[in-house]
């Protein structure tokens, strides 16, 4: 339901329905919480090597800090630009961890905030 919901958010369409019963699909944490009620404001993404992909890219901006872990960093760059980050939000912190000695393989981590209004 959450994933329904996400993409019918990303997409600007109202909410998708249960086939069976034609209720709502409410979004819910993975033990089943319902996240309405939490002023979420905080985006974590430790995506596979490819990226978040493009419904998460285009619900990345809609948070105030979205802190990207990455182990590629072009597609971090890639992903940032798909979510139009630049003009709503700065790069606050970043840190690259060479995990992997005597390889070209490189974890990186960044904080965006908004700017302020």
């Amino acid at each position: 339901a959450a994933l329904a919901c996400a993409d019918a958010a990303a997409a600007g369409l109202a909410a998708p329905t249960d086939p069976e019963t034609g209720d709502p699909l409410k979004p819910t944490f993975s033990n089943g919480v319902d996240p309405s009620p939490f002023a979420l404001r905080t985006l974590f993404v430790d995506p596979p090597r490819a990226g978040v992909g493009e419904v998460t890219a285009g619900a990345m901006a809609r948070f105030d800090r979205v802190l990207y872990i990455s182990c590629n960093p072009a597609s971090l760059a890639a992903d940032a630009a798909a979510a139009g980050l630049a003009p709503t939000h700065a790069v606050t912190a970043a840190a690259v961890f060479d995990q992997f000695p005597y390889t070209d393989h490189v974890e990186c981590g960044v904080l965006f905030e908004r700017r302020e209004p």
